[in-house]
This record gives C-alpha cells, sequence and structure tokens, in this order.
C-alpha cells in the first residue's frame, strides 16, 4: 500500500509516499509532518514488535531502521512513531512487523 501526504516547508511543496507492509489486521490511522518531524501512526497486532524503516530513494534497496528499539503497540494495538531525524530530501517510509 503506498499512502501519499504532503509537506510545505520553507514556502516548498514536498510530495512524500509511505510504502506500508503490515499484517492483515493493521492499519496506518496518519501520517503527517510538522518542521522537522514525520509521526506515522498504526495499529497493529499488541503481540508483534514492529520497526520503521527510511529510505532516500524509491528505487534503492538499503533500507534504515530509524527507531532504536523495536516498537510495540499498546493493548489496544495502537502506536504512533515520531521520526526527529531530519531527511535531506525525498525520504519514504515503511514499517515491517518482526
Amino acid at each position: 500500500m503506498l499512502t501519499p501526504f504532503a509537506s510545505l516547508r520553507s514556502n516548498k511543496a514536498s510530495l512524500y509516499l509511505a510504502k506500508v507492509i503490515l499484517p492483515r489486521e493493521s492499519r496506518i490511522s496518519g501520517i503527517g509532518i510538522s518542521g522537522n518531524e514525520v509521526s506515522i501512526a498504526f495499529s497493529g497486532d499488541p503481540a508483534l514488535s514492529y520497526d520503521v524503516q527510511r529510505i532516500a530513494a524509491f528505487n534503492a534497496t538499503d533500507w534504515l531502521t530509524v527507531n532504536p528499539a523495536p516498537l510495540r503497540p499498546d493493548a489496544q494495538g495502537n502506536l504512533v512513531f515520531v521520526d526527529s531525524a531530519d531527511p535531506a530530501g525525498t525520504a519514504f517510509y515503511r514499517i515491517v512487523a518482526r
């Protein structure tokens, strides 16, 4: 699934895509940009751990895991991850269940 979202930074509009790989019962509930931070909210299985990965070019293959430790949703399955490392230029994200 590709989810588009936009950013307006310094009078320049940028379009981003998030590629999301999640188990069947998981879904993205929100993606946004505020300043230099990208927030990704999703629901998943509380019994699973997840990684958020980023890459600079859509056709590249070297995905970088940006969360310092495995992410676990709360008891209701909700999780919000904030990437505060400002990537230079375009960034693509995906969420991978471990």
